[in-house]
């Protein structure tokens, strides 16, 4: 008996409220139209392609050898030796894509010292 009252209520609850639902109109509230300035066009930007780096484009005359092989220890370290690097001898396009292949795994050469690097490895 018990249970039949709670069912019985229950389905009177859920009635009156679907029945509340829907009798209920909403008040509408008009929204301010407001100027919004116009954005500027941001395709005629040109691309920033290459942004030299300001210490080693400071760099006139050519490195000697001690300072080139300084510059690939520091940008190999954690990963290869001095020694490893200089046992290759890679082409200009073997080292290419060494370079960009350890580049693209993080290594931070900018363009500059790739060239210089693969020009050391090349000619050495």
């Amino acid at each position: 008996m018990k249970t039949k009252n709670w069912l019985i209520t229950g389905i009177a609850l859920i009635a009156m409220m679907v029945i509340s639902a829907c009798g209920t109109t909403t008040a509408t509230t008009e929204v301010p139209i407001v100027d919004v300035p116009e954005v500027p066009d941001v395709t005629d930007v040109p691309e920033v392609t290459d942004v030299p780096d300001p210490v080693v484009d400071e760099v006139t005359e050519p490195l000697t050898d001690e300072e080139m092989m300084a510059l690939i220890a520091e940008k190999a370290k954690d990963h290869h030796t001095l020694e490893f690097i200089l046992s290759h001898d890679f082409t200009r396009e073997e080292w290419l894509e060494t370079i960009n292949r350890m580049i693209s795994y993080g290594a931070d050469i900018n363009a500059q010292e790739k060239e210089m690097i693969i020009d050391w490895l090349v000619n050495r």
